[in-house]
């Protein structure tokens, strides 16, 4: 999920691409799991963040967000974009 949020940071005509078909561009990517192609089809702000802010201790003990809880968190359509150009701008800069 990380290299995809980049490529939508990084690469307009991604975005672009993003924006007109989310379904059709997240199924073409690569080494995205079920739950995170689920969110990423969402295109909506909250569903990127619920699984962006796992912390270690989730990762750690294997828990998977459900697609209820990933269908029901909050975050407007306007806001998905700015959410995930600010999430990509932190994790360029922390893999810098």
């Amino acid at each position: 999920m990380k290299k995809f949020m980049i490529d939508l940071a990084l690469k307009p005509k991604f975005l672009e691409e993003y924006k007109l078909d989310p379904e059709a561009v997240v199924e073409s990517a690569e080494r995205l799991s079920n739950v995170e192609k689920f969110a990423l089809k969402a295109a909506r702000a909250g569903a990127a963040y619920i699984l962006m802010k796992a912390t270690e201790s989730d990762i750690a003990s294997g828990r998977q967000l459900t697609e209820d809880e990933i269908a029901a968190a909050e975050g407007s359509e306007g806001q998905t974009y700015i959410v995930l150009v600010l999430t990509i701008a932190i994790l360029v800069l922390f893999l810098s």
